[in-house]
């Protein structure tokens, strides 16, 4: 009776206990992650003060291998994040890096230092556009605020000057329109570094706005401002070539154009500088219309041969990367290899599924990887030079895009893990990456390894008859059509640097068989010549091939290289 009385105790104790556990995990997880809504009691604001005391920092390094190239980010800094959302862009002045992010707040980095600018972003209105939203929000109409955005920053210098040039959304409160602004901040003639300049909102130019001025729509947002490119390129020594989006005024997020009397797309519209690329003199402010038919445009990027690249966010699939030629029509919204986030087609797109009778796109991804950003690669490495570097949001990636009569003949990924809004080639060559995480990555080229050249050495310096030297060699190179010689690179199978002494099927290499993950045991010298004679007698069930390693000599010549290559210091 006692018996069954504890059982039943522990029976009701016990997921009361887990259940306990779970609220009070429950619970502090909410107080660690409560920062992103206010306001904060002081109790979870003590707890956030704890987290971010404790919590692991960014380790600042990592290596990537791709095609040509094995990529270092040698280098992880943290922006203080936007008070509200996610865009901005990146420039160089000199040595300095420079942030511009949601907000418009600039920051600029050297040295491995970040620090807050004493430039003040120009005015984008913002406060009367809230106000306006507080205002209209019980009229039928919905707002994102965080939407408002600055879009890029670029440094640029012509025989005059010298100058900042901010791209942004700008509200205008009379109208109850938006529109893209660009304003011009002329800097000291002898300006060494941003970090001594003092700047006020009040000194920033506006020197082109686009037109006409976008009226809020109650269909879906009443300001589309992550659908108004904004990205800018040097175009000449004295303009810029600006992507303007056209703000989801579409036909199917809102009207087909902001005049009501046109039933013609606004992005076919040339009176209307919307799904534009657009060319601005920066002196004088002068602007024109380069193309036509273009969405979203998030990145831009002039070539080293003067060609004009852009980037865009298609619907569903159909994302783009386009040639920009003088005067082409790129077909949005009248075609595109995009479809409704529905998965219907996009209305009005003829025929369906294709795109033949305007500017075909270079390249398109499908499905969509949100490409954000893009920068025309030179002096990085011979390898890269010319191609094109595109960052994404949604697949998380870099895109090295290889360009080859006016195409990308392919188009790498290179899984960086974050959403990167913007990738810029640095003044001293390396890839800079500015992620929504508010966070820098420092992009190089890391040196060669040497393993392979070491591993053919060591077999050339052994006493072994020739003919098994270069039985060998052989091997050796059909081992690593699968096997890297690279520690820590297990991506198409487990690395072979410091396989000696390692224990059996223990690798991050996520292939690995139950069988020899199950073996246990280490490779040593017995357990390797094993495997290679024979690995599915070794394991049954792995999924190594037969080797066709006949000859034990070679067998045990290839086991002495990897026994050399994990013992001998670098």
């Amino acid at each position: 009776m006692r018996k069954r009385f504890v059982w039943a105790a522990v029976a009701i104790a016990l997921p009361i206990a887990l259940l306990g556990a779970l609220l009070g995990a429950t619970l502090a997880g909410a107080l660690l992650f409560a920062h992103d809504v206010a306001p904060i009691p002081r109790a979870v604001a003590a707890t956030k003060k704890v987290y971010e005391r404790l919590r692991p920092r960014d380790s600042g390094t990592a290596e990537l291998t791709t095609t040509l190239l094995k990529l270092q980010i040698e280098r992880t800094l943290t922006v203080p994040p936007a008070r509200r959302g996610v865009g901005g862009g990146l420039t160089s002045f000199g040595r300095e890096l420079v942030v511009i992010d949601n907000d418009g707040t600039i920051y600029v980095e050297s040295d491995g230092q970040v620090a807050r600018s004493g430039i003040a972003g120009p005015d984008n209105g913002y406060a009367a556009y809230e106000a306006a939203a507080q205002r209209l929000g019980s009229q039928g109409y919905t707002f994102n605020l965080a939407r408002l955005r600055y879009n890029d920053i670029l440094s640029f210098e012509t025989t005059q000057a010298k100058y900042l040039l901010a791209s942004y959304i700008e509200w205008n409160d009379a109208g109850a329109c938006v529109r893209n602004a660009v304003a011009r901040l002329t800097l000291p003639a002898a300006t060494a570094s941003l970090r001594d300049v003092k700047a006020q909102s009040a000194d920033w130019q506006v020197i082109a706005r686009t037109e006409p001025c976008i009226p809020i729509k109650k269909q879906f947002r009443a300001v589309e401002g992550h659908m108004s490119g904004g990205r800018m390129a040097r175009f000449g020594p004295n303009s810029i070539a600006i992507t303007s989006g056209d703000f989801h005024i579409d036909g199917v997020y809102g009207p087909v154009n902001v005049d009501p009397a046109s039933d013609v797309a606004l992005a076919q519209d040339p009176k209307a500088e919307y799904g534009k690329v657009l060319e601005i003199d920066v002196e004088s402010g002068r602007k024109r219309i380069i193309s036509s038919g273009n969405r979203n445009m998030q990145g831009i990027a002039t070539a080293a041969d003067g060609t004009l690249w852009t980037i865009e966010h298609g619907p569903r699939g159909g994302d783009e990367l386009n040639r920009q030629r003088e005067g082409a029509n790129y077909g949005w919204p009248l075609q595109t290899f995009g479809t409704q986030y529905s998965a219907m087609p996009w209305p009005g797109a003829l025929p369906y599924g294709r795109h033949d009778r305007f500017e075909a796109p270079a390249y398109v991804w499908v499905p969509s990887a949100a490409v954000s950003g893009l920068t025309a690669v030179r002096g990085f490495d011979p390898a890269w030079d010319g191609d094109l570097i595109a960052s994404s949001l949604v697949a998380e990636s870099l895109y090295r895009l290889r360009i080859s009569e006016g195409r990308a003949v392919y188009a790498e990924p290179i899984r960086i893990g974050t959403r990167m809004r913007a990738v810029h080639q640095h003044t001293d060559g390396r890839l800079v990456v500015w992620t929504d995480e508010a966070k820098l990555l420092y992009l190089k080229p890391k040196a060669a390894s040497m393993t392979f050249e070491f591993a053919q050495r060591a077999i050339e310096q052994s006493t072994a008859p020739a003919q098994h030297k270069a039985a060998t060699k052989a091997a050796l190179t059909m081992c690593i059509e699968c096997h890297s010689l690279d520690d820590g690179n297990h991506e198409k199978a487990p690395s072979l640097a410091g396989v000696w002494n390692r224990r059996i099927g223990s690798t991050a290499y996520a292939g690995h068989s139950s069988a020899l993950s199950g073996k246990g045991g280490r490779w040593d010298r017995a357990s390797l010549e094993a495997f290679l004679t024979n690995p599915q007698t070794f394991a049954p069930g792995t999924k190594m091939p037969d080797p066709g390693l006949a000859d034990p000599a070679v067998r045990a010549e290839l086991v002495n290289v990897f026994e050399k290559i994990a013992t001998t210091p670098e």
